[in-house]
């Protein structure tokens, strides 16, 4: 038996207008439950184990309740959200102990609890390294910008000027020729993640010729 698998992409527009919906336009009604599980798993996810260990909790000013604590991620391990698929996310409830002066004290002695939280994330590890290089290059000319205006401020003489200039345009486009923007892994990125990526060399080449110019 052979099973064939086609996977495809779009580029959506969202509109988000108030009150009715127009003549000839269906009402919106929410999704049913079913259809997000569906898409969730056609995500490429990557699995994430956090291990939180409990050294001692002090100063707990609750006195008639049980009290525990929650580990969570998202909705991963909070156990009030609707989302949350049921899994032991928080300490053994137990009452916290007077410590003789104002506040309460968890008696966990040498039996330290843990929690152990098993979650799931598509995986965006490139989208948000291509974000912090584009973020860090922003932060990088407006550091050099503002070491030339320190130079105006102070009255610096015309050559200073001319110098500091040069240089700064230097290191501009010595940056801009290193910055490590890799394009988008073929197995793990959208037709809009190839876009975005174009858009960026694209610019990123047109501000390398404006200096160098």
């Amino acid at each position: 038996r052979k099973v064939s698998r086609t996977e495809g992409g779009c580029v959506l527009e969202v509109n988000t207008r108030m009150g009715n919906p127009p003549e000839g336009e269906q009402p919106l009604s929410p999704m049913p439950p079913g259809e997000t599980e569906n898409v969730m798993a056609s995500l490429r996810r990557h699995k994430y184990h956090l291990f939180a260990s409990f050294y001692q909790g002090n100063m707990i000013c609750e006195k008639e309740n049980q009290v525990e604590f929650e580990v969570s991620i998202g909705d991963y391990g909070n156990k009030f959200s609707p989302h949350a698929s049921p899994a032991p996310s928080t300490t053994q409830p137990c009452n916290a102990v007077y410590d003789g002066s104002e506040h309460h004290f968890m008696p966990w002695g040498r039996t330290k609890p843990t929690v152990i939280l098993h979650s799931q994330w598509e995986d965006v590890q490139f989208r948000v390294e291509s974000l912090n290089t584009l973020l860090w290059m922003k932060d990088f000319m407006e550091m050099k910008m503002e070491q030339y205006e320190v130079l105006v401020r102070a009255f610096a003489h015309e050559y200073e000027l001319d110098v500091k200039f040069e240089n700064n345009l230097q290191e501009l486009l010595n940056a801009l020729k290193t910055l490590p923007l890799d394009a988008p892994d073929e197995d793990n990125c959208t037709a809009l993640d190839k876009h975005l990526y174009k858009i960026r060399m694209f610019s990123i080449n047109n501000l390398i010729d404006e200096v160098s110019g």
